[in-house]
């Protein structure tokens, strides 16, 4: 059968109650609000076969930086590899972009999603798994002009409108538009509070041209609206960043210990949160500030208990300082 999803788009499953899981799966992996992983589960519980529950949640393992040959993507590799005939074109195109992607080419996989969104720019979990891989790849440019490619064809009464708009504000503010990305990240917080992304855009516009002080003020302010989202231990780290261009380091600690390096970071597959407190501890003692053994030797935890993510050279870098204290020898 064929359902209809959110985005106005359809996808193909013999079981509704399955489309309806991984719509909330999608609709959380967009808006950054819980783990979409339970909900993908279930749906293919009830439907094996549900090829675009198995392309988002491989596509999920490979971008939390785990290896090809995990079991947990080749599980969902090898499922798309035996699809039949009734899948819809978009659907194969989402396989032919895990298949790259599992591959090693993640070039490769964003043209596939890019190419999907000149037909579907609608497209929600193809907008998503492109942002993800286009801010891998440092290619924020054309981020920001497939974004604003797709603008024309979401309306407000669309439920992820929010959260596409909070994705252009980043990309707008990473081409250094400052002022269109804070309008574009107010627009998607005036419809919804709760849009992590907006947030995130704006953080980055206040680090960059507005202020410590501002920044400040902005995440302070707002904090209840992002403090449960899966980006919180990420713009608790940018807050921290405000005070250290103010020179607060005790108030830089005190985020550290209480909002960054904090349990649950221990048991998800969270790289950007794992990074977050690795350079965060860096950059502590590049400027000479004693953060204490216990704070390096917690991180240096936190890494050993993600070693399938060690496959990435970012996350290794990252190791690497928490390994070493973060003393540079010369060679």
């Amino acid at each position: 059968g064929v359902a209809k999803i959110m985005s106005k788009l359809f996808c193909t499953s013999s079981s509704p109650e399955a489309v309806e899981l991984y719509e909330k799966a999608l609709f959380a992996y967009c808006a950054s609000q819980g783990s979409p992983l339970p909900y993908l589960e279930e749906a293919l519980k009830l439907d094996g076969g549900f090829v675009l529950a198995h392309c988002m949640m491989g596509s999920i393992w490979l971008g939390v930086l785990k290896s090809p040959t995990d079991p947990d993507v080749v599980r969902h590799v090898e499922a798309v590899r035996e699809l039949g005939s009734e899948v819809t074109e978009r659907e194969r195109a989402h396989v032919k972009a895990l298949l790259a992607n599992a591959s090693g080419d993640l070039p490769g996989a964003l043209d596939v999603w890019a190419n999907i969104l000149v037909h579907h720019p609608t497209d929600v979990l193809a907008i998503r798994l492109l942002y993800r891989g286009c801010i891998m790849l440092g290619q924020m440019e054309r981020l920001r002009n497939l974004l604003s490619s797709v603008m024309p064809f979401w309306s407000e009464s669309m439920e992820p409108f929010p959260h596409i708009l909070g994705f252009y504000a980043f990309s707008l503010e990473e081409n250094n538009h400052f002022d269109r990305a804070e309008e574009v990240g107010r627009r998607a917080l005036s419809l919804n509070k709760k849009t992590p992304w907006a947030y995130h855009g704006i953080a980055h516009v206040m680090e960059e041209d507005r202020g410590p002080e501002r920044g400040i003020e902005f995440l302070t302010s707002s904090r209840e609206h992002w403090q449960d989202s899966v980006l919180a231990i990420h713009l608790y780290w940018h807050l921290s960043l405000y005070y250290l261009d103010l020179g607060n380091t005790d108030e830089v600690l005190d985020i550290f210990d209480k909002h960054i390096c904090i349990e649950s970071v221990f048991t998800r597959h969270n790289v950007q949160a794992i990074t977050n407190n690795a350079s965060l501890l860096w950059r502590l003692n590049v400027l000479g500030i004693e953060v204490g053994e216990e704070r390096w030797r917690k991180v240096e935890d936190l890494f050993h208990k993600n070693r399938e993510l060690h496959e990435s050279q970012f996350v290794e870098t990252q190791l690497m300082m928490i390994l070493t204290r973060g003393k540079v020898t010369e060679c």
